[in-house]
């Protein structure tokens, strides 16, 4: 999704063509995946966190366009809404400066994205939704200029025949909205994790990422508010699934998958059934004429782009050959750069440490069991409680406490990131927020029990803190 199309306008033959090369460079990927063509020097990391741009009130700014071009810097870019957009990091190779390198990339970007904003009027704010936010304040005027970001709303709305989105969601409050366009989709701003990995580790990576979903989003949770309303401890997870939510196909299970899912299965033989699995079971939504060269799998990649799995398989092209990723994107962005590396480190090491475990723990841990597991850790964070892997009911702040966080810092270390830095995140970051309790959701609602339903004092406060950059266990209302 992050390449501009030329044109949001699109005829039958565009959709023809368009599935032609889609089929063709399917294709290919599977020749790749046949002749092991994938090249691989060594695992390696990255991020991309969405933001929002608020002004003096704490009220949404629509003001990206302006913004963007003022800030001129090619690794923050546009989101979906004129009040939101990314920064992206530049990746790492696993090694033992690993996350002090990712941590200094990102202070050094969102600094610059907080100048920016303040040079503006405006703050920049990474939070995973922002309390805010009213639903009056949402509408097509306030659509990113871009013609990728319209050809979505065109295409959801068409392949829905105009129904209107229902936005229904059962929380500690009780959310119902309809919209005709897409913009409740700009209501969730994420993390992103990236890993890369090697064909051969891609299956079990890629499971593994699956099952680290539910631990991280309860240890990671910062959107509890959405309208003014007290929802899930994790609220983007139900956002977006129904903000672009379109029919699609059934998992064997009798599940249907969205087009924003947790996915239909753990992987079998490679990433390639992800890929089969879009050719044939996602509409196109983005026709865009891209060129003859299937090699480039420009089509694929656009098409992927807008199917939007919890966990998400990523093909990349570069001169030195294609290669692969993982990408896990069910962490909120914020609340501040050392929360998120933090995550990011809980997540890469409990990866890398059930990926590589001898025997693969998803063979006796059925999908549907960790698909209920993510969703109940979504909504309750770290007050839930799930089954494991190890066949035992956990509450999951004692799960992360106990087992989880010491498995995901040993990960780390048997990929060779330094014992200094991992006593760090792990041992003064991640523990004392799970022995408090405090997340960023946490946070938020015992703000709002101390000062009433005081949003625009709550999002001040927050915005205060996460400049003074202290970790969000330490942090007062």
């Amino acid at each position: 999704m992050g390449s501009e199309i030329p044109s949001s306008h699109f005829s039958a033959a565009d959709f023809e063509a368009f599935h032609a090369s889609l089929r063709k460079e399917t294709g290919v990927l599977a020749r790749w995946f046949e002749t092991k063509r994938f090249a691989f020097s060594g695992n390696s990391f990255g991020l991309e966190v969405e933001f929002w741009l608020a002004d003096e009130n704490y009220l949404p700014a629509p003001q990206n366009k302006e913004y963007l071009a003022a800030l001129s810097h090619p690794q923050i870019v546009s989101e979906i809404s004129r009040f939101n957009a990314e920064l992206n990091s530049s990746p790492v190779p696993a090694g033992p400066d690993s996350l002090r390198r990712m941590h200094d990339d990102l202070e050094g970007l969102w600094a610059k994205a907080m100048l920016a904003a303040e040079q503006m009027g405006l703050h920049a704010i990474a939070i995973g939704s922002l309390p805010t936010l009213r639903d009056t304040m949402l509408g097509l005027e306030y659509l990113s200029d871009m013609e990728r970001y319209r050809a979505l709303n065109q295409e959801v709305m068409r392949l829905r025949k105009g129904r209107p989105i229902q936005l229904d969601i059962d929380g500690r409050d009780h959310l119902q909205v309809t919209r005709a366009d897409i913009m409740l989709e700009s209501c969730a701003t994420s993390l992103q994790i990236h890993f890369g990995v090697s064909p051969e580790q891609s299956v079990r990576y890629f499971n593994a990422s699956i099952l680290t979903s539910a631990p991280l989003v309860a240890l990671g949770a910062n959107a509890p508010y959405v309208f003014a309303h007290d929802l899930w401890d994790e609220t983007r997870i139900p956002i977006f699934e129904q903000a672009v939510k379109l029919p699609s196909f059934v998992d064997p299970a009798g599940q249907p998958i969205g087009r924003v899912s947790f996915g239909s299965g753990y992987l079998r033989q490679s990433m390639l059934e992800c890929f089969l699995e879009n050719l044939d079971g996602y509409p196109i939504l983005m026709p865009a004429r891209l060129g003859d060269n299937p090699e480039k799998l420009a089509h694929l990649k656009l098409h992927n782009g807008t199917i939007w799995r919890w966990v998400r398989p990523i093909v990349g092209t570069s001169e030195a050959g294609p290669h692969l990723r993982i990408e896990q994107r069910v962490p909120s962005s914020g609340p501040t750069t050392v929360d998120t590396i933090a995550n990011v480190a809980f997540y890469l090491g409990l990866t890398h440490a059930l990926g590589s475990a001898q025997e693969a723990p998803e063979k006796n841990y059925p999908f549907t069991t960790a698909r209920n597991a993510f969703y109940e850790s979504a909504r309750r964070g770290l007050s839930a409680n799930i089954k494991w892997i190890d066949g035992k009911e956990w509450p999951i702040q004692a799960l992360l406490h106990d087992r989880l966080i010491g498995q995901a810092k040993a990960g780390l270390a048997d990929l060779g990131v330094d014992k200094g830095d991992l006593d760090f995140y792990f041992d003064q970051i991640l523990l004392p927020r799970v022995r408090s309790g405090r997340n960023g959701a946490a946070w938020q609602r015992s703000y709002i029990s101390t000062h009433g339903l005081d949003f625009q004092g709550l999002v001040a406060r927050y915005c205060e803190l996460q400049k003074e950059g202290a970790p969000v266990h330490q942090w007062s209302v």
